[in-house]
């Protein structure tokens, strides 16, 4: 009988054993499925940011483009510091390869700046 028991125990102990090594594993497995969905939801979420950000930008240069159209310079020269703004803000968010072609837009922008500043007497009349 003390044999039949400590065969009973044996058994139990060896049967949760391979419980804890299951359940482990499984909580191993669901935490991999978790950690590869929740890189390409932020991954997908991030990416969406920066689209909308882009449609912002787009947006503020139409309106800046009809304010110089317009001859509105003062509205036009405070659409085109925001649109800058905009992209010093977005330059954080994408990544390294995209940087450089922000940047190239941001000296485009500044040149722009500048043009309408030097040519602002001649726009006005």
């Amino acid at each position: 009988m003390e044999n039949s028991f400590k065969k009973d125990i044996s058994s139990a102990e060896e049967s949760i054993k391979k419980q804890e090594i299951a359940t482990e594993e499984a909580l191993k497995k669901q935490n991999e499925i978790f950690e590869k969905n929740h890189k390409e939801i932020r991954s997908e979420i991030h990416l969406i940011n920066f689209y909308s950000a882009v449609t912002n930008i787009r947006e503020h240069v139409l309106k800046a483009r009809i304010e110089i159209i317009a001859k509105n310079i003062g509205n036009a020269k405070t659409k085109l510091d925001l649109i800058d703004d905009l992209f010093s803000g977005i330059i954080a968010s994408v990544p390294q390869e995209s940087k450089k072609t922000i940047i190239d837009l941001q000296v485009s922008l500044k040149r722009a700046n500048t043009e309408i500043d030097n040519d602002l007497p001649r726009l006005t009349e």
